[in-house]
């Protein structure tokens, strides 16, 4: 099973779990630290479409595979499961790949550019009867875990009547933005939404003890989308440009 760290070799050894990544953008340097730290999980191949950035990453990680085809990588590598670190508009595709295979899979969020894309990637990894987990990674962060602990020891009642906050894009708004690290957010439609806005939804259904699978994900994601739909006008943002724009 997937959430199992280890798994039982011959001669009662173990051999850790054996993931494949796809995409090594400006994202993947997180997950690539992040599993090297794992115990009991190695990365044994990246594929990017960028045979060069695939191989700097595979360097600097001690990744020993690279690859430039995705199938060929999972044929290939026949991994225990894939790390999925591209922009929301491939996820679909690259669900179906790893499912028809039976691979379980962790994609990075956004899940897709649209809710009902989402739920066809939910569906898709249902039919195969493979796990679907979407990296949340805020409700980790250190303040979110003390305020979880604080709500379980009842250090602030058992009821919880309201929640407030802001959020900006902070660092969305110089001539260049993300054009070193994600250029496809200048454009990405619902990037306040769908890229941040789905952190806090997050967060603030974790307070409940959801888990991050693809249908827990679905469910924040449609909270999400319900605020966006709802609205009688779309939420202004000062564009990259300066003038005013949608998101």
């Amino acid at each position: 099973m997937f959430a199992t760290v280890w798994e039982l070799e011959q001669g009662n050894r173990m051999k850790p779990l054996k993931g494949v990544a796809v995409g090594a953008g400006y994202f993947s340097q997180f997950h690539f630290d992040a599993w090297s730290r794992i115990e009991g999980v190695q990365l044994t191949a990246v594929c990017d479409v960028n045979a060069e950035v695939a191989a700097k990453a595979a360097a600097e990680y001690g990744i020993a595979q690279t690859y430039v085809d995705y199938a060929t990588m999972l044929d290939a590598e026949q991994p225990d499961f894939v790390d999925i670190i591209t922009r929301p508009d491939s996820h679909l595709s690259l669900v179906t790949e790893a499912a028809s295979r039976g691979i379980p899979i962790i994609s990075q969020k956004a899940l897709a550019p649209t809710f009902a894309e989402a739920q066809q990637i939910v569906q898709v990894a249902d039919l195969a009867g493979v796990p679907l987990m979407v990296h949340e990674n805020f409700r980790f962060q250190p303040w979110y875990r003390e305020i979880r602990r604080q709500i379980n020891t009842g250090a602030i009642g058992d009821r919880l009547h309201s929640i407030s906050f802001q959020c900006r894009m902070g660092d969305g708004w110089q001539h260049d933005a993300y054009m070193e690290r994600q250029p496809y957010f200048r454009e990405m439609p619902r990037l306040l939404i769908f890229e941040t806005g789905v952190h806090f939804v997050d967060c603030l259904r974790e307070g409940r003890e959801f888990e991050t699978s693809g249908h827990e994900y679905l469910k924040s994601l449609a909270v999400v989308e319900a605020i966006y739909e709802s609205a009688d006008s779309k939420v202004p943002m000062r564009g990259l440009s300066g003038d005013s724009k949608d998101v």
